[in-house]
């Protein structure tokens, strides 16, 4: 079954308040719904690295955080950040955000986007040229990315 986007949020936003607990009814509580004060930001690395989101957030009681990659819940992503595994070419344009929840309510971060980036490839060996014995010398190499 493929839920939507939307309703994959409400899911982990209601667990999160489930496990966080609703706060009862004391007197004198005041509670605020989270704002995203600090978005995460796209991330360029090379590949073979990692990449860290990071997002801050306002609210009261304090909210809690769940990362999404690619708009599903990452298990045990929980965190204010969020450090990727080793990322390849083939995980260019994934995306990553993060809804922050409390018992008062809840919000969903802006989309971050990873792009790898190879490093550059040599395509062929430096060559030697010598002309005419004379002492002209020549090293080129050549490259692409």
């Amino acid at each position: 079954m493929k839920l939507e986007r939307s309703a994959i949020i409400t899911v982990v936003a209601l667990c999160l308040l489930i496990m966080q607990g609703c706060g009862g009814g004391g007197g004198g509580n005041t509670q605020s719904a989270p704002e995203i004060t600090l978005q995460p930001a796209n991330a360029p690395v090379q590949s073979g690295q990692t990449a860290t989101f990071t997002v801050t957030s306002a609210g009261s009681p304090a909210p809690i955080y769940q990362w999404l990659h690619n708009g599903m819940p990452i298990n045990g992503a929980t965190g204010s950040s969020y450090t990727t595994p080793t990322l390849t070419a083939a995980n260019s344009g994934d995306t990553y955000s993060v809804a922050v929840s409390n018992a008062a309510g809840s919000v969903t971060s802006n989309v971050a986007t990873v792009t790898v980036q190879s490093a550059p490839v040599i395509t062929s060996q430096p060559t030697n040229d010598w002309s005419y014995g004379a002492l002209i010398y020549n090293s080129r190499a050549h490259y692409s990315k």
